[in-house]
């Protein structure tokens, strides 16, 4: 899987709920437009900023959303938004604060459509492997 800590410009994203909002209201549009339900479910103590690639985490999203929107002709996708604490094996330094614990955000999307064949399931993330092994090779010619 692609690894943006080592090769992406990582910052805190302000307020993550109107990040979000940003994502469902163009979704909810492109869904509205087909005809088809969007349903966005976050959880209700989303955390107010997280720490992520937000433009990548924002293509990602819109990308992953949209596609659903595009694949259902009929019925809807449900977006839902989750959060996991964690407790860190050690103590991580952040903003002059000691972290001992990280949330983790997962990010859920169902829908009607048409699915992906089983046949290229495991071809998904090539295109994601390959611009990893690319960075990797640019970081070792460095």
């Amino acid at each position: 899987m692609f690894n943006c800590w080592n090769s992406c410009p990582v910052s805190a994203t302000p307020h993550f709920p109107s990040f979000l909002q940003g994502i469902v209201e163009i979704i909810s549009v492109k869904a509205e437009q087909k005809g088809i339900q969007f349903i966005y479910q976050p959880v209700p103590n989303l955390p107010q900023g997280i720490i992520a690639d937000e433009k990548r985490l924002r293509q990602i999203l819109i990308n992953l959303l949209g596609n659903a929107v595009k694949f259902t002709d009929s019925g809807k996708v449900v977006f839902q938004v989750k959060t996991c604490r964690a407790k860190l094996n050690k103590s991580v330094e952040l903003s002059n604060k000691s972290l001992e614990t990280m949330t983790t955000i997962q990010f859920e999307v169902q829908d009607t459509g048409v699915g992906i064949p089983p046949e290229k399931i495991d071809t998904i993330l090539i295109p994601l492997s390959k611009w990893e092994t690319k960075l990797n090779n640019l970081k070792e010619q460095d």
